[in-house]
C-alpha cells in the first residue's frame, strides 16, 4: 500500500454563468473569420449584382418602354441579404442572375453548417456546468496568497516540508512557519479536516493520501488535489535476522499479486463504515434547468439593440423633420411639434404630405 503527502481541499464548485455565455460555442478566431467572411461576401455579390445585366430589371412604376433600369442590390440591400441568411430570417431582395444566385447559394450553404454547429455547442456549453478549481498543484497553491494552508504541528508532514531542498517545498514551510504559523498549523488531522469543511474554500490541509482518500469517501465536501508529493509505503517491522522475514515477504507479495490487498482497500476504504456515500449522492443525472443567468448575456444583447435602434430612430426623426421644414416653410420647432402630436395620437398608418398640400394651393391661387 503507496501511500504520501498530499493537498486535502474542498470539492470543485460550479462557476457562475458567464454574462456572455452564449459566445463561448466558438473561439474569437471563429467569429473575426466569421465576420470577415460576411463583409467579403457582401461586396462580392454587391459586385456581381451591378456586373451581370440579367440582375438590372424594370422599375416597379409601370413605366412602358422605360428608359432606366434599377438594380435591388446596392450595397446596403447585399447587407441587408447576407445578414438575413445568417440570422436564417430570409430577405425580400431576390437574386435574379445566376452569379448573383449562385453566390448567395454558397453564403447559405456556409451559413446552415455554421448556424448548426454553434446551436449543438451552445446546447453542451448552457447545460453542461463548470467547475472552480483554484488550484491543482502544490506550485500553484505555493504561488498564491487568497488560500491559507498548513499541517498537523510538529508532525511528520510538517517535517517534510521542513528539511526538504525543493524551492517550493521550501516556499511552503515559510508560510507554515511565519506570521500565520498559529491559524495554519493544527494540532491534530481531525481538526485540519474541520477547518477545510468550515472555511469555504480558503484553506487547504496537507496530510497522508491514504487517509484524504478514506475521508473523501465519507465527506462530500472534500477532495484530494494534484499527486503525491513524496512517496512511501506501509510496512511490517521485525526483528533482525528472524527467520519470518522470508515468509512475510513472500506472504505480502502473494497478496499483492493476486489483488487480494486492492480488494481490501475498496473494501475498508470504499464499502465498510460508511464508505461510498459521496458516489451515492451524486447519482441521478438529468439536466438542469437554465436560470436567468444563463441567458442574462442575450437579454442584455437584445436591449442594447434595441436602445442603438432607439437613438438612430431620434436621429431619422431630427434630420426627417428639418427636411420636412424646409419643404414646407414652417420652422424646425412647429414642424417637430406636429410630428410629435401626431405619433403620440397611436393610431392610424397614413398622414398628409404638408408640403404637397401647399404647393397645390398656391398653383390654385396663381390660377
Amino acid at each position: 500500500l503507496n501511500l504520501g503527502i498530499s493537498i486535502l481541499y474542498v470539492k470543485p464548485r460550479a462557476a457562475p454563468p458567464s454574462l456572455l455565455a452564449f459566445l463561448d460555442p466558438f473561439t474569437t478566431d471563429v467569429y473575426i473569420c466569421t465576420l470577415l467572411v460576411f463583409v467579403l461576401v457582401t461586396i462580392i455579390i454587391y459586385v456581381l449584382a451591378r456586373f451581370s445585366p440579367n440582375q438590372w430589371e424594370e422599375p416597379d412604376n409601370c413605366i412602358k418602354d422605360p428608359e432606366e433600369y434599377t438594380n435591388q442590390y446596392n450595397f446596403l440591400n447585399s447587407f441587408w441579404f447576407v445578414l438575413g441568411a445568417l440570422m436564417q430570417q430570409g430577405s425580400d431582395v431576390e437574386p435574379l442572375s445566376l452569379c448573383v444566385r449562385f453566390a448567395a447559394g454558397m453564403w447559405f450553404f456556409f451559413a446552415l453548417i455554421m448556424i448548426a454547429s454553434y446551436t449543438a455547442n451552445l446546447a453542451a456549453f448552457l447545460t453542461v456546468e463548470t467547475l472552480e478549481r483554484p488550484i491543482e498543484s502544490v506550485e500553484e497553491l505555493a504561488a498564491q496568497d487568497e488560500i491559507w494552508y498548513g499541517a498537523m504541528d510538529q508532525g511528520s508532514t510538517a517535517g517534510f516540508f521542513e528539511n526538504s531542498n525543493n524551492d517550493v517545498y521550501q516556499k511552503v514551510w515559510a508560510f507554515m512557519d511565519g506570521i500565520h504559523k498559529s491559524e495554519v498549523m493544527l494540532s491534530g488531522n481531525m481538526e485540519g479536516v474541520e477547518k477545510v469543511e468550515g472555511s469555504n474554500g480558503k484553506y487547504a490541509f496537507f496530510m497522508e493520501s491514504a487517509s484524504i482518500q478514506y475521508l473523501v469517501e465519507r465527506r462530500c465536501k472534500l477532495s484530494q488535489v494534484g499527486g503525491l508529493l513524496d512517496s512511501k509505503g506501509y510496512g511490517i517491522a521485525t526483528q533482525k535476522g528472524t527467520p519470518y522475514k522470508a515468509l512475510l515477504d513472500n506472504a505480502i507479495l502473494k497478496l499483492l499479486e493476486g489483488g487480494t490487498l486492492h480488494r481490501l482497500k475498496v473494501k475498508w476504504w470504499k464499502q465498510k463504515r460508511g464508505g461510498g456515500a459521496c458516489d451515492a449522492k451524486g447519482g441521478g443525472g438529468g439536466v438542469s434547468p437554465l436560470g436567468l443567468a444563463n441567458v442574462a448575456g442575450v437579454f442584455l444583447v437584445t436591449m442594447i439593440g434595441c436602445a442603438i435602434a432607439g437613438v438612430f430612430a431620434f436621429l431619422e426623426f431630427l434630420y426627417g423633420t428639418k427636411q420636412s421644414a424646409k419643404d414646407s416653410g414652417v420652422t424646425w420647432v412647429e414642424e417637430m411639434r406636429t410630428e410629435l402630436k401626431f405619433i403620440f395620437q397611436c393610431h392610424g398608418n397614413t398622414r398628409e404630405l404638408r408640403g404637397r398640400d401647399s404647393d397645390s394651393d398656391s398653383n390654385k391661387s396663381g390660377q
